[in-house]
């Protein structure tokens, strides 16, 4: 009778503490916070943390702005003359560009508007673009095309590297970055590649030099130059 009377109460409190996990899960999940916001995958939903200090302060958490250091570092090692960001975001990668490598030509595009006003205020000899990355159509081309965080929100990815490659000068470079698939759980993604798959993704446009960022292990950095 004791036993069963203990078996009865530790069922009780294991319920009680699963129903007290999932209440917790359940606020957290529904909490006004950038990483919640941004799970959505939608235009709006960067509108919304782009436009807000507090939300965007979240966002540029100190591993994402080494984490921009580390990319601008690659970028200026090629002492590109002319650079475009496609999917700028508020403007952080290109200010570190801008300072590492001081190009005379820096255009700057994303497809939320809040972003883009952010950008211009950072970067103010830049010019940028509100647009979907799938409508560029600028009538130039860059010695380095920066894409960062990007490929793994896209429903065509496919598409996305055309536009690169169009953007991207004969002798250019498209500078990539994406988390490994292999690791990847977020559900703001639609694709997941593993160190290989990207490469052979790629590899379709270009010559691919593939590497893991330091500032985060989990991202990979895609070098891609194209063939003439």
């Amino acid at each position: 009778m004791v036993n069963a009377y203990r078996s009865l109460r530790r069922a009780r409190e294991e319920a009680s503490q699963a129903l007290l996990r999932a209440r917790t899960d359940f606020k957290n999940r529904r909490a006004v916070t950038a990483p919640n916001i941004t799970r959505r995958n939608t235009r709006r939903a960067y509108e919304r943390v782009y436009g807000d200090d507090r939300l965007l302060s979240e966002y540029l958490v100190p591993g994402r702005v080494a984490f921009y250091a580390e990319v601008a570092e690659a970028a200026a090692a090629g002492d590109p003359r002319s650079v475009v960001d496609v999917g700028c975001g508020a403007g952080n990668l290109l200010q570190e560009v801008v300072e590492k490598a001081a190009p005379g030509r820096v255009v700057g595009i994303d497809y939320a508007v809040a972003g883009v006003r952010r950008a211009q205020k950072l970067v103010p000899s830049g010019e940028f673009h509100a647009q979907s990355l799938y409508d560029v159509r600028l009538p130039e081309t860059f010695d380095l095309v920066l894409c960062t965080e990007v490929l793994e929100h896209l429903s065509d990815p496919d598409a996305a590297m055309d536009v690169l490659t169009r953007l991207c000068a004969a002798s250019g470079t498209i500078l990539i970055t994406v988390p490994d698939g292999a690791e990847d759980e977020w559900e703001g993604h639609r694709n997941f590649w593993s160190e290989g798959e990207l490469e052979g993704f790629l590899r379709r446009y270009g010559d691919v030099e593939i590497s893991r960022m330091r500032a985060d292990p989990m991202s990979l950095l895609a070098v891609v130059r194209p063939r003439p």
